[in-house]
């Protein structure tokens, strides 16, 4: 399955691996188990490492994926950081990201793992810090 996943409760952390040429049915699938299953809590970040992905999702995917992300903020999922190396990838990721943002979700996209953890990390107070940096 090019999309696995497994709640590291410790962490307060799903762990989201992709791998291959993912779909629609996909994402729909682990959406769905996660919903399911009975680690889930309310709040959990999720880092999600599409580094082994060999083709980008397309935009109605990145719009579906939007979507998607808008049903588990509302079931409560924390924020989504996403590990892409391959150009493409991490464009469409960024898309994902902006498309989100519409209802208050937080996804960003990064090169490498530990730039992902730190950003999940780091404390509501320090993003909003960063983010009026960037605006003035």
């Amino acid at each position: 399955m090019p999309l696995t996943y497994r709640i590291d409760s410790a962490a307060r952390l799903i762990h989201v691996q992709g791998s291959g040429r993912m779909s629609v049915a996909d994402m729909q699938n682990v959406a769905a188990a996660v919903a399911k299953d009975p680690q889930f809590e309310h709040g959990l970040d999720v880092l999600s490492d599409m580094r082994e992905l060999t083709s980008p999702p397309s935009t109605d995917d990145a719009r579906f994926a939007s979507s998607m992300i808008e049903n588990l903020s509302a079931a409560g999922i924390g924020r989504i950081a996403t590990v892409a190396v391959a150009a493409s990838i991490f464009g469409m990721v960024q898309l994902i990201g902006r498309l989100s943002t519409r209802f208050g979700a937080e996804v960003e996209v990064f090169n490498t793992p530990e730039e992902a953890l730190a950003w999940l990390a780091e404390p509501l107070s320090e993003r909003k810090k960063r983010k009026r940096g960037k605006h003035t």
